[in-house]
């Protein structure tokens, strides 16, 4: 993974089949306070506003212009997209955010989903995965020690919305359609009626790069994928 540092001047290119993976920490930027409120609602806030300073800032500069020209709308069951006429370049994006940790994909006439989530993060594995999940991931999760069964079930869970945001799905309409194997969850077993095949699916875990679990999903075959950390400061810190 490399580091680019801010201020950004400029992004590498992107060429024809490619997708930038793109990690911030969302600290110290000009938009936001230096530290961040205690106050849950003014946390969110917060967070919000990093968020989509970040996504103009890189979308703006793919595309040549400042980030406060970047305008996003929702698309097909909410999925942002670029605006009209931006919207002819071509670029495609998704986002994904964590606490205070952002992930952008960013691709040319490519779709793209990308999740994430915090490691150490408990969720209620067990009576999520037995709502959502099959039978077969609900019953391996439950012969797991706890810990390990909260990481799996998140694993299996990232790479499912992963697909899900790439193809602009509902989430709730399509989570346990997509049933990944235990384990070794860029194996798809199924998926809903009418997705591509599972087979020509390019799933890619980022958990090793980043300390998150996470998956960036493109529904095709791609020419690359690069990962990059997007660090406040050029003393990298």
């Amino acid at each position: 993974m490399e580091s680019i540092y801010m201020p950004l001047r400029s992004v590498p290119a992107l060429g024809e089949g490619e997708v930038h993976l793109w990690h911030v920490r969302l600290e110290n930027l000009p938009v936001m306070e230096s530290i961040l409120p205690a106050e849950a609602r003014d946390r969110v806030r917060q967070l919000r506003m990093g968020q989509k300073f970040m996504l103009r800032l890189l979308l703006g500069a793919y595309l040549e212009i400042p980030g406060r020209d970047v305008v996003t709308v929702a698309g097909k069951n909410g999925k942002p997209v670029l605006a009209p006429p931006l919207a002819r370049s071509g670029l495609a994006f998704n986002l994904s955010h964590a606490g205070d940790r952002l992930a952008i994909a960013v691709a040319r006439n490519l779709p793209v989903g990308v999740d994430i989530e915090q490691v150490g993060r408990d969720v209620r594995w067990r009576k999520l995965s037995e709502r959502w999940f099959s039978r077969v991931e609900a019953e391996w999760l439950k012969t797991l020690e706890s810990g390990t069964a909260n990481r799996e079930f998140l694993r299996l869970w990232t790479v499912r919305e992963a697909m899900i945001k790439a193809l602009g799905a509902t989430i709730a309409g399509h989570i346990s359609g997509v049933t990944p194997e235990p384990g070794n969850p860029a194996h798809i077993r199924s998926l809903p009626e009418g997705w591509p095949e599972s087979k020509t699916w390019t799933l890619h875990e980022h958990e090793r790069e980043t300390g998150l679990h996470g998956w960036l999903a493109v529904p095709g075959p791609v020419a690359a994928i690069r990962t990059y950390a997007l660090v406040m400061g050029e003393d990298g810190r």
